[in-house]
């Protein structure tokens, strides 16, 4: 979530995501006729991602979007697709991994992704 005083950009709450569970579809809008069949193959394939209850620090998700335009104080939310947020880590199973915990080593992992 970003808010702006009308001057500068301020992330104030980062969102985690998971993947939909059947109790998170039991909260979607049915979808349209032309839609259903697509929606249910992206729900039987685990392809659609719900926001978490909760943001990375364990503090309740506001989703308060208000403001009229860029240029006045508003809040809004920012979708940035990411296929893989680089990891530091040595454990193989973790997908999205880099062996280095530098920024050359992040930047390739990115590049190397696309």
């Amino acid at each position: 979530m970003i808010e702006n005083d009308g001057n500068e950009d301020l992330d104030v709450q980062e969102l985690e995501l998971h993947i939909c569970t059947k109790e998170d579809f039991t909260n979607f809008y049915p979808p349209s006729k032309g839609t259903v069949d697509k929606f249910e193959i992206l729900k039987n394939e685990e392809s659609m991602y719900c926001i978490n209850q909760e943001d990375a620090n364990g503090d309740p998700i506001d989703l308060n979007i208000w403001g009229k335009n860029e240029v006045e104080h508003h809040r809004r939310l920012d979708i940035s697709f990411m296929p893989c947020k680089p990891v530091f880590t040595t454990d193989e199973s973790i997908p999205c991994r880099i062996s280095e915990n530098t920024a050359e080593a992040y930047i390739a992992k990115l590049l190397e992704i696309k």
